[in-house]
């Protein structure tokens, strides 16, 4: 029976983690980056903002690296340089110390190392860009997404797991929870999982199913690390004296189970307001926490709690109106 096992790596170690023999590659979300490079100009300039192509932005740090899109050859042919990437390097590749220092605490892609051909390891991961979920059909799959690989090893069974992988039997990821984050490695040298993936390489798109209750784990897991995210990111705040203006002083004080109660009680707060979606919770849990000051005057907490406008509205509108009171205090504190 096999047996998967994910281990914590320090950062320093990750060169000696790799296996030379092994083809490496990084899998990366190619318009995340893009979007990040892209620097617009002043309103006032007149030159042309410089617009960088993934291939652009990596091969600054290593030119011989080669490139491969997931999307390319499929239903998203069309748009397939916007999708994920995989580019393959080695292990001496400057590009790695890149992906460790920046790319990753930016959420932006994984490792991965195997001893098939790329060939293989590419329709593996463009069967997997639709996987199938009990009563709710196909969905669109982010295999590449760090924060997830962990429950998915946690969900599944070991077997399945292995169908997942396939051909990989290396992945090296950071996990990042809020303002703290953790170096992981899964390695394989299972002479089975080679023969699983051999007896699965000719599935189509949505071959891979996940049942009720493995879906249900890989969500709690999710809200899990969404709630130790918002606690991670008060805790290291109130470490550089972010609370210390009034009237957020009293949060200065706070022990972490506290904190923990407090954006407990906001994310609770969101859903009776009808904020559901991650991005906007966050970002309600954020203005209620680090903007009391703003947030508990009648028009904006009116604004925030108005459930006959959208959400998203809600939050733009209260995002807005905290900008423009902060320049003003800016401006009133520079005269």
């Amino acid at each position: 029976m096999a047996h998967l096992e994910i281990t914590c790596l320090d950062e320093q170690a990750i060169d000696q983690a790799l296996d030379d023999n092994k083809n490496t590659y990084l899998l990366v979300d190619t318009l995340a980056i893009e979007r990040w490079a892209y620097v617009p100009l002043s309103p006032d300039s007149l030159e042309i903002p410089e617009v960088k192509e993934l291939a652009d932005i990596l091969k600054e740090h290593d030119r011989y690296i080669k490139l491969q899109w997931l999307w390319e050859d499929t239903e998203w042919q069309k748009h397939y340089r916007q999708g994920p990437c995989l580019v393959q390097l080695e292990t001496s590749s400057p590009l790695l110390n890149f992906f460790t220092e920046t790319l990753a605490a930016l959420n932006f892609g994984i490792v991965l190392q195997t001893s098939q051909s790329e060939t293989a390891l590419i329709k593996h991961l463009q069967s997997l860009l639709r996987v199938t979920i009990e009563d709710k059909g196909l969905t669109y799959f982010t295999f590449h997404s760090p924060n997830a690989i962990a429950s998915y090893f946690d969900a599944l069974s070991s077997h399945k797991m292995l169908q997942l992988l396939g051909p990989i039997e290396h992945i090296i990821w950071r996990q990042n929870t809020g303002k703290a984050y953790q170096w992981f490695s899964y390695f394989s040298d299972d002479v089975n999982n080679a023969q699983m993936f051999e007896s699965n390489s000719s599935n189509e798109l949505g071959w891979f199913h996940f049942s009720q209750d493995e879906m249900r784990s890989i969500n709690q897991d999710s809200l899990l690390h969404f709630r130790k995210s918002l606690i991670n990111d008060a805790l290291y705040y109130r470490e550089q004296g972010y609370f210390e203006r009034q009237p957020t002083m009293a949060l200065q004080k706070l022990s972490e189970a506290d904190i923990q109660e407090r954006i407990y009680q906001l994310l609770s707060d969101a859903d009776r307001y009808n904020i559901v979606d991650k991005n906007l919770k966050q970002r309600w849990v954020e203005l209620n926490l680090y903007y009391q000051n703003f947030v508990k005057s009648p028009d904006i907490e009116k604004l925030l709690k108005d459930t006959e406008q959208h959400p998203n509205k809600r939050i733009k509108q209260v995002n807005y109106l905290i900008n423009e009171r902060l320049e003003k205090d800016t401006a009133g504190e520079a005269s």
